[in-house]
This record gives C-alpha cells, structure tokens and sequence, in this order.
C-alpha cells in the first residue's frame, strides 16, 4: 500500500474513503459492519468481535468458576484435615485408656478409689491372700472344704455411690473380676465367690449386705469382704478389673465395655 493511497476494507477491497460506516480494527480497516462482523482471519474462522459487555461477562464468569474450584478444593482439604485430626485424636484417646490409669498397664493402686461407672467408685483397702479359714459355710451343713489347687482369696473394699437418686449395689456386683496369668476371668456373683452356695464371711461382709440391701442411695458408702475361689497358681498374678456398664445401644454397635484395672498388691 503506498504511503498516499487510500486504505481499504480487508474483506471486498473496496476503498473505505469517505464511506460512513467505515471502521477501523488495529491496523484493519472494513467498509461496512457486516464485512466488520464476518472477516476471517488467518485461520479461516470467523473472529467473534465481542463488545466491552460480554468480555466483562465472559471474566466475571471465569472469576465465579476459579472461586468455585477454589472453594471445592479448600473444603476437600478441610474434610482430608479434620478426619486426620478426628483419627489422630481417636488414637491418642484409645492409647490414653490402654495405658492411663486404670488400664491394665498402670492399674489403680491398692487403698486408692476410682470410678468404675454407673456412678460407683471403688477402693480396694486389703487383701487376705489365703482365706480358706475364713470363708465358711452354713453351721447347718458339714464344715466347707476348698476343692484341690484352689484358694480363697478375700478382699475388704469399699464401693461409694455418688451418682444421683439411686442404684443397686448387685449391678456393681456383676461387673466385678478378678484375674490371673492364665487369663481365665472369676466373676463375684458366679460360683467362684468362694464356691458355690452361701459362704459366710467375717464381718462386715458386704456380699451378704449387697444380697440383703441391695439399694444404695446417693452418697453411700458400702465397706466390708469380698471373696473369690481361684485357682493356686493364678494367686501370684492375681488382679481385679471392673466392667463399665455400656449404653443402651451398645449391642447393636458390637461395643466392647472398657475395663478399670486394679492392683492387689
């Protein structure tokens, strides 16, 4: 094009000197808004010339995406976050339990009290390893005998209710054990409450308390001897653990009660 000569519509070559509708694009000039609208350019495609309305529309959407994207990714990262922090602490609480106080590993030690649920806390004050003297049978009956390789052991424990109204003792009762390096647990109310039937113990006897006032109001405190028949070579290793009682919907859950560990020694 020469330095005088008039320029001309890109699309038709038509001078655009003079012409009204004449626009220019860049270094592009056309003759007419249609030719304007339908230049192709080097690629052959038809160049979209968007107006300052929908460019704005068209960032404003792209903003609205990133933000979204932006929000997914941080809320992702967040869940990734908490369930981490929710495991972790879960861990951390499961490793407190089997190794804190009154786990197997540190159990409760002797004359100290610890809860041990439902309200109760127990404390264990002495043991009298070998009881087979001390526990009796009925005077009515011939004079009790301890089976071969087995051995009474007698406790004198207090158990405290400090929950509210009111509780019976023999629930505390039927979650009371003790145990012995064979791992073969003794259950209180079972038949190794110093053999089975009734067992006389010296005063106070607090199995005879629970079977005869079973109900403890708030506040009240039971003291007297607990007995259990083991076997001779448990006595040695000999610990008593605590079930604490599970919630209504336990079972359907397949939860386990956790245990209160205490030491006899």
């Amino acid at each position: 094009m020469g330095l005088f000569r008039s320029p001309q519509c890109v699309v038709c070559g038509r001078s655009v000197k003079g012409l009204e509708d004449a626009r220019q694009e860049g270094k592009l000039w056309f003759c007419s808004p249609s030719h304007h609208l339908s230049y192709r350019g080097p690629t052959g495609k038809v160049k979209q010339h968007r107006g300052p309305l929908r460019r704005a529309l068209r960032w404003t959407l792209i903003a609205f995406g990133v933000l979204i994207a932006l929000i997914v990714v941080l809320a992702v990262v967040g869940a990734f976050i908490g369930t981490a922090t929710n495991s972790k602490a879960a861990k951390s609480a499961r490793k407190t339990v089997a190794s804190g106080p009154g786990s197997r590993a540190h159990p409760i030690p002797l004359r100290r009290s610890a809860a041990v649920g439902g309200g109760w806390k127990l404390r264990i004050i002495s043991v009298t390893w070998n009881a087979d003297r001390l526990a009796k049978g009925p005077a009515s009956l011939p004079p009790r005998h301890v089976p071969v390789g087995a051995q009474d052991v007698m406790l004198l424990v207090t158990a405290t209710f400090i929950g509210g109204g009111h509780a019976f003792a023999n629930d505390l009762a039927d979650r009371i054990y003790v145990i012995g390096k064979h791992n073969a647990p003794y259950q209180l109310t079972s038949g190794n409450g110093c053999g089975p039937g009734e067992v006389y113990l010296p005063p106070p006897d607090l199995e005879y308390t629970i079977g005869r006032d079973g109900q403890v109001f708030s506040g009240r405190t039971l003291r007297g001897h607990i007995c259990f028949e083991v076997a001779k070579n448990d006595v040695s290793s000999l610990r008593l653990y605590v079930k604490r009682p599970l919630p209504a919907n336990a079972a359907l859950s397949g939860q386990q009660p956790s245990l209160v560990w205490f030491a006899l020694r």
